[in-house]
């Protein structure tokens, strides 16, 4: 199996990236650039609002140099969560700003869209039929706070990234999708043990922020048939195993445990060992794949 390498610039669009780190990761020759648009890491306000946390001033500048990376080397970008809340409004937004960069940069592109939004009528339904269970610690939920919701997204997972990219789009605009997901497709796609891409995808999920030097954004992962190495691509910037096992924490209650649609990955056995000076390498993952396919609301 050949390994698959994908660059992430940064832990989401509109935290900025550094543009020497992302040449010297273009010239690593990655198959795929995968970013994430955001969350609601940040509060519900803007999910309920249906708006991003980031300007479009901002969200076009760093998105124009994504589009010109993906250009250089005729490869996939794919960017889950588009306008932070990961609405079809904020899908549409950031498909106009493509758009409207495309034709300042005289380029031609496909675009896939992936949408996530579910109506409020959808969702009180399968409430009734009892299919929509509390995570833990959750509020309470009714019929009346299911029709008050402004806006309500399923988190598309890995299956749903991988169809988008199957369709041959340079450019592939999710609405809201795990982000360990949108990393995890592209690897899952090409044949990797689900195992190590879930992990693979769940660390590198937020950029830079596995290593030493949060703000330096990018980091070229390389999976193959036995485990994945991790590299931040700045000169300023080091991942090491402690690093590194340290972000199955970040928003993650089990150090060991992480659960995404249709499975759970358990890092139990997974070995962290460093490479070089500034990449690590992690082995012994395992996905284990669920009765039913789960995804979560929001």
């Amino acid at each position: 199996m050949k390994t698959i390498k994908v660059l992430v610039p940064s832990g989401a669009l509109g935290l900025n990236y550094d543009q020497d780190a992302l040449d010297l990761g273009l010239k690593k020759k990655p198959h795929i650039i995968v970013i994430d648009g955001g969350s609601t890491d940040s509060g519900p306000a803007y999910l309920g609002l249906g708006v991003s946390k980031y300007s479009r001033a901002s969200t076009k500048l760093e998105w124009s140099g994504l589009m010109k990376a993906r250009a250089k080397l005729d490869i996939p970008l794919v960017i889950g969560t588009a306008g932070t809340c990961g609405t079809d409004k904020m899908v549409e937004w950031l498909k106009e700003i493509t758009l409207e960069i495309a034709e300042e940069l005289g380029q031609k592109v496909k675009i896939a869209i992936l949408k996530s939004s579910q109506s409020n009528q959808k969702i009180l339904k399968m409430f009734n039929k009892n299919r929509i269970y509390p995570l833990e610690n959750a509020p309470s939920l009714s019929q009346d706070k299911i029709l008050k919701c402004t806006n309500i997204v399923a988190l598309a997972g890995a299956e749903q990234i991988i169809s988008a990219i199957k369709t041959g789009a340079d450019i592939i605009i999710a609405g809201r999708a795990t982000d360990a997901g949108s990393i995890a497709a592209y690897p899952l796609m090409h044949g990797i043990n689900p195992g190590i891409a879930w992990h693979g995808g769940k660390i590198a999920e937020c950029g830079a922020l596995c290593a030493t030097n949060p703000q330096s954004g990018v980091i070229l992962i390389k999976f193959d048939a036995k485990g994945f190495t991790i590299e931040p691509m700045s000169n300023k910037s080091i991942a090491t195993p402690e690093t590194v096992y340290a972000h199955m924490l970040y928003e993650n209650s089990d150090p060991f445990i992480l659960y995404e649609p249709g499975g759970h990955l358990d890092v139990t056995e997974s070995k962290y060992s460093a490479v070089t000076k500034k990449s690590v390498r992690v082995t012994g993952s395992k996905w284990v794949k669920s009765e039913t396919y789960n995804v979560k609301l929001e």
